[in-house]
This record gives structure tokens, C-alpha cells and sequence, in this order.
């Protein structure tokens, strides 16, 4: 039976009070409810929350303590699936995102449908400030009525590409353990926000038989946070193809 890990990696954003650990304590409720519903279909699906935090702030998570700020999403995600490499498939989610109850029938299918050598990408629905403090306080409103889409692609609300992207391994994705192992996992060259995602699956994508899949019947949504776009430690000012420049090191992976 194919074994897969749910995850979501966090870390405090270092705003008082923080929105990561805000959303983070809703997303994981909705979806160790998928988990439920998934193990009540037969599927053998786990799920763990890993905490890059100063200090622990989630009670049930697996802490690795990072200093505040640092982005280092590379070097934190190749941990993870050092830490997981039992598993045939890691399904990634950010620790801001879910999906709604229903779409799960839509992932079991999905699941029940992977290869070995399988990748899907899920377009993110970004709700807005407002939307995300409703939503969190209870209140009895559809996310499905309040979305815009900010990914991998952008979207019409009924589902038609408007303008194609390649995308990358960040927010939501399912992909093979074995792919990610064999090529090095993410490059750890990335140090600041940006661009790990896009270039590991290119690199998985030019050097391996993998099968992408880009879903757009089904998607997660994405709540609102603080960004700290101001901490050198986490995005500087260089350009996009500046970064990409330097990162050639692949091998990440034990």
C-alpha cells in the first residue's frame, strides 16, 4: 500500500500577535480532518507539523529551532525529507493553506491515482485579510465566494487558465520521495525568499521521467498573513536571475 506523510513546516513570522501561528492552528485542524477522512478510505496517510521556531510554539510538532527570521525554506524542507524517506509521496502543505471538505473526495481520488512517479501542483486561493479573520472566528461564510488565485497560474474562478506558469514545488504539492531524494532535494544555495521551489522541480523535470500534473479542478486555500519582506534574512534586494546565478549546488541530500 502506498504510504504517504501530510506535512506542514512553520515557523513564527515575529509579529505580536502572529498570524503564521494563528493560521497554522486552523489549517492543521482542517487537515488532520482530511487525514481522517483519507484513513477512513483505506489510504495509509500520516500526518506530522515540524516547528522551525526559536522556541517551540505548537505542542505536538517535531522542533527544530532556527533563529527568528531566517528563511532557509531549502535547508528546512531537505530535513524534512531526510527525516521521511519511508514514505512514498510527501503532500507539502504550507502552513497557511487548506483544503475545504469539499474537495476531499476530489484528493482521494487523486491519491488513488499516483504513480511512483508522480508530482502535482495545486494552485493556492489567496483569501484576503478580512475573508482569513472571519473564517477564523467561525463565522458561517463560503471561502468559495472570496478568492483570487496567486500561484503557479492565473485562473478564472471557474477553473480556465488565463495565463500559463510552470510553477514549483511551494505551497501545496504531492511528489514522489524517490524523485526528490535522487536528485538532492531543494538547493540549499537558496537562502532567502524565492525561486527554490521553481528550480528544484525544473531540475526534477529535466533530469527524470517524472509525471507532472498541474490540477485545476480542486483547490486549497491560502489565509492571510503578515510578510516579512523587510528582514534581509529572509528576501534581500537582488534580482531574481542574481540568485539563480550562484545556486549550482545540488547536492543537498544525504
Amino acid at each position: 500500500m502506498t504510504k504517504i506523510l501530510i506535512f506542514q513546516a512553520f515557523w513564527t513570522d515575529g509579529e505580536v500577535p502572529c498570524t503564521r501561528t494563528r493560521n497554522l492552528l486552523y489549517s492543521s485542524e482542517k487537515n488532520i480532518k482530511l487525514v481522517e477522512y483519507l484513513r477512513e478510505h483505506n489510504i495509509d496517510v500520516h500526518f506530522k507539523i515540524y516547528d522551525f521556531s526559536p522556541e517551540r510554539v505548537i505542542n505536538e510538532s517535531i522542533h527544530i529551532p532556527y533563529p527568528k527570521g531566517v528563511y532557509k525554506r531549502s535547508h528546512k524542507l531537505n530535513y524534512i525529507i531526510n527525516d521521511n524517506k519511508h514514505f512514498d509521496f510527501l503532500f507539502s502543505f504550507d502552513s497557511d493553506a487548506f483544503f475545504d471538505p469539499k474537495d476531499f473526495s476530489k484528493i482521494r481520488d487523486k491519491i488513488n491515482n499516483l504513480k511512483e512517479n508522480s508530482i502535482s501542483l495545486f494552485e493556492m486561493a489567496s483569501l484576503d485579510d478580512q475573508t482569513t479573520q472571519r473564517i477564523i472566528a467561525g463565522e458561517e461564510i463560503d471561502p468559495f465566494d472570496d478568492y483570487r488565485f496567486s500561484t503557479f497560474t492565473i485562473q478564472s474562478k471557474d477553473g480556465v487558465p488565463l495565463q500559463g506558469a510552470f510553477g514549483g514545488l511551494g505551497g501545496v504539492f504531492i511528489c514522489s520521495t524517490r524523485l526528490l531524494v535522487e536528485q538532492g532535494g531543494f538547493n540549499e544555495m537558496f537562502t532567502q525568499w524565492g525561486d527554490e521551489d521553481v528550480e528544484v522541480l525544473t531540475r526534477i523535470k529535466d533530469n527524470t521521467d517524472a509525471d507532472i500534473v498541474r490540477n485545476h479542478d480542486m483547490f486549497p486555500f491560502h489565509l492571510f498573513h503578515f510578510r516579512d519582506m523587510y528582514n534581509e534574512d529572509y528576501i534581500s534586494p537582488h534580482m531574481r536571475d542574481e540568485r539563480w546565478e550562484v545556486c549550482n549546488n545540488t547536492e543537498n541530500l544525504d
